[in-house]
């Protein structure tokens, strides 16, 4: 009896935090507000996230201006995709990504490996999984998020990932190789 007090208290107390974590409602047209750091520029952006009947990712994005472009990523860069998209932003334009290639979030293959084995390969480095504690503890609108934290090998890139197997979105990147590191500010409800 003595055992199972403690266990069940540790239990009440995890749920509790759980549920003080900033959770991000999975649907049709969800919108949030990023501020992405090309190569040390500051580029706000709001982007709308819907899927297609091809069970494509759509991304519909748009500068403070208004002016933006969307992008597709594939049912199949869902599935398995490796590597992400880092280039420019294509105005007025709707690319369709390569089938590898996804965009703000893990393919379900990247999520499953991030699961089984508490590390992930992105973009050709290693990522494991940290505690998201103090200074790596992820705020969105002064809350905490439901984040799961991923620093590369070397100790160099920090990623935060939603904790949702639906749709593992990239909240923050952080010294990204690539150049461009991006950052969530807000979800619109």
């Amino acid at each position: 009896m003595k055992k199972i007090i403690p266990a069940v208290l540790l239990s009440f107390c995890i749920s509790i935090v759980q549920a003080q974590l900033q959770q991000i409602p999975i649907k049709q047209g969800l919108v949030l507000e990023y501020t992405v750091f090309p190569m040390g520029q500051v580029f706000p952006c709001t982007i709308t996230l819907d899927t297609t009947a091809t069970g494509n990712l759509s991304i519909a994005w748009k500068n403070e201006s208004g002016r933006g472009g969307k992008y597709f990523v594939t049912r199949s860069a869902l599935d398995s995709g490796t590597t992400a998209f880092w280039g420019p932003p294509n105005y007025d334009q709707e690319i369709t990504l390569d089938a590898d290639q996804t965009m703000l979030v893990l393919s379900r293959k990247q999520w499953k490996e991030l699961q089984a084995n508490g590390r992930v390969n992105f973009d050709g480095q290693f990522y494991a999984r940290q505690g998201a504690i103090g200074d790596n503890q992820l705020l969105i609108d002064g809350k905490p998020a439901d984040a799961i934290f991923l620093q590369s090998e070397s100790g160099e890139t920090r990623i935060w990932v939603l904790n949702n197997a639906t749709l593992p979105l990239l909240l923050k990147v952080d010294k990204n190789p690539f150049g461009v590191d991006l950052q969530i500010e807000r979800v619109k409800k």
